[in-house]
């Protein structure tokens, strides 16, 4: 095998497949972006004296989805146990999933995530 032939690797998971994956650190502990296509998925930070809780809300309609991420600073991580159904994409179900570590409060994140397709939405 030479050098520029390519093997195509694909991931399937619980008969979701992993269009995208990666790690990277945030610049700061307040927010980050993450971008699939021309669709945003931004995380906001935030911490209080609780446990870990998420909350998401559609910031503009089919564009932009905000996480509001609270007490998201464990060195353990925190994130979702299973993948959310965040929309549609190429006529099929989107999922996203995540996983954030951080020092502490103040520190910057270490974010994981994943992105999914499911199920041709067409066929319920």
């Amino acid at each position: 095998m030479n050098a520029q032939t390519l093997i195509p690797v694909r991931i399937v998971s619980n008969a979701l497949e992993v269009i995208s994956s990666g790690t990277f650190l945030t610049a700061d502990s307040n927010k980050a972006e993450i971008f699939l296509g021309n669709l945003c998925f931004e995380l906001r930070f935030s911490n209080t004296d609780g446990i870990a809780r998420m909350k998401a809300e559609d910031g503009e309609k089919g564009k932009r989805i905000v996480f509001n991420l609270e007490n998201f600073n464990n060195p353990l991580g925190a994130g979702n146990t299973i993948p959310l159904e965040v929309g549609e994409l190429n006529n099929r179900k989107l999922y996203f999933s995540f996983y954030i570590n951080a020092y502490d409060s103040d520190s910057i994140k270490r974010v994981t995530y994943t992105f999914y397709l499911g199920e041709n939405c067409n066929e319920q």
